[in-house]
């Protein structure tokens, strides 16, 4: 049984461990591809439905860091246009 748990936190907190983004994970045992997935989509999800639900940018930030990151969290280029309608209601 693998068990696994979510922790989403910024980048600098993180400056001196050696990360490999998702998409390059590969050779993984048992379910953990699978466990890998769900916690991409749930941070994903959690995106759609807020700007920053983790907080990661800080109490101030600009339209354009919060687009940087959800493009980075989306794993594509998202649209400004479209991202700023989005954003603002």
């Amino acid at each position: 049984m693998s068990v696994a748990h979510l922790v989403v936190v910024p980048e600098a907190s993180v400056a001196n461990v050696d990360l490999t983004p998702v998409a390059e994970v590969h050779d993984l045992v048992y379910d953990h591809r699978q466990i890998i997935g769900m916690a991409v989509d749930t941070l994903r999800a959690s995106y759609r439905a807020a700007a920053d639900p983790e907080r990661l940018l800080g109490p101030e930030l600009t339209l354009l860091e919060l687009l940087r990151l959800h493009s980075a969290i989306a794993g594509e280029p998202l649209g400004k246009d479209t991202f700023r309608r989005h954003m603002m209601g």
